[in-house]
C-alpha cells in the first residue's frame, strides 16, 4: 500500500469514528446534573414568664414550639393567678415577618387545649418578637368539625409578653417542677392533718440559683418554703428545704 493510500484510509477512519460519535451523542438522552436540595433547618424556641401578683399568687405562662419551613409545632401552658390554668399542644403554620417594630414571626395553629376537665381545639395565634412572644386571645365562635375561632382576628388582645428563655433552663424548670409536685410529702418535714396529703400548689424555679420556691397544702392547713436542688442529667436532687414562717 502507498503513502497516499495510506492516508487516504486513516482520514476514513477518523470520519468514520466522528460520525458514530455523533449518532450516539444524538441517540443518548441528555442528562441532567442533580441539584440536592439543602435539609429545611429546625429551629427550637422556648418562651417563660412567672410573676407573682400583689395578692401573692403566681401569674405564669411558657411556650415551647419547633419550626420546621413554615411549619411549627409546640406546647403552650397558661396559668393565670386566680384564674383557670390551660394548657395543651399545638400545630399550626409559622411565617417569618419583617424585623419592623422587632416582629420577627407570626404562628397560626390549632391549640388542643385541655382546661378544668375540658378538651377542646382552638384557633391560637402567637406573635414573637426578639426578646418574648405574645399569645392572642378574643372572642371565639364554633367553626367548622367543632374547632373554635376567633370571631375577629383583627379584634384580640395579646397576652403579657413572655420572655425568651434558653430551652436547656425551661427543661430544668419543668423538670423541678415535676419532682416537687411528686415528692412533696418527703420534702417537707411538716406533717398533712385530719388524714389529708400535701398537694403543691405553686412551685417556681430559679435555674440561676438552683433554688425553687414553693407552697403546699393538705385541704386544711398550708406551708411554704425555698428549697435548694441539684439537677445534672435530667435528674432532680433536693439539697435543704427550708420551711417559711
Amino acid at each position: 500500500m502507498t503513502t497516499k493510500q495510506i492516508v487516504i484510509a486513516f482520514a476514513v477512519l477518523v470520519l468514520v469514528g466522528v460520525v458514530v460519535g455523533m449518532t450516539r451523542d444524538m441517540k443518548s438522552p441528555s442528562v441532567q446534573p442533580v441539584v440536592e436540595t439543602p435539609p429545611t433547618e429546625e429551629r427550637n424556641l422556648c418562651y417563660y414568664r412567672s410573676e407573682k401578683t400583689d395578692r401573692g399568687f403566681y401569674d405564669r405562662a411558657w411556650i415551647r414550639l419547633s419550626i420546621t419551613g413554615g411549619k411549627v409545632v409546640g406546647e403552650f401552658n397558661n396559668y393565670p393567678a386566680e384564674k383557670d390554668s390551660k394548657v395543651g399542644i399545638f400545630t399550626g403554620t409559622y411565617q417569618d415577618e419583617s424585623e419592623d417594630g422587632n416582629l420577627i414571626g407570626l404562628a397560626d395553629v390549632i391549640w388542643n387545649s385541655s382546661a378544668e376537665g375540658m378538651q377542646n381545639k382552638e384557633e391560637l395565634l402567637i406573635e414573637f418578637f426578639d426578646a418574648d412572644a405574645r399569645p392572642a386571645f378574643g372572642e371565639m365562635i364554633q367553626g367548622a368539625n367543632r374547632v373554635y375561632v376567633y370571631k375577629d382576628k383583627t379584634n384580640v388582645t395579646y397576652q403579657t409578653p413572655i420572655p425568651a428563655i434558653d430551652c436547656a433552663q425551661l427543661d430544668e424548670i419543668k423538670a423541678v417542677e415535676a419532682h416537687v409536685r411528686t415528692n412533696i410529702s418527703t420534702i417537707t418535714t411538716d406533717k398533712a392533718v385530719l388524714g389529708g396529703t400535701w398537694y403543691v400548689t405553686a412551685v417556681v424555679a430559679n435555674p440561676s440559683t438552683d433554688t425553687a420556691e414553693v407552697e403546699y397544702e393538705d385541704g386544711h392547713i398550708a406551708g411554704k418554703g425555698t428549697l435548694t436542688y441539684i439537677f445534672d442529667n435530667g435528674k432532680v436532687t433536693v439539697v435543704s428545704f427550708t420551711k417559711s414562717k
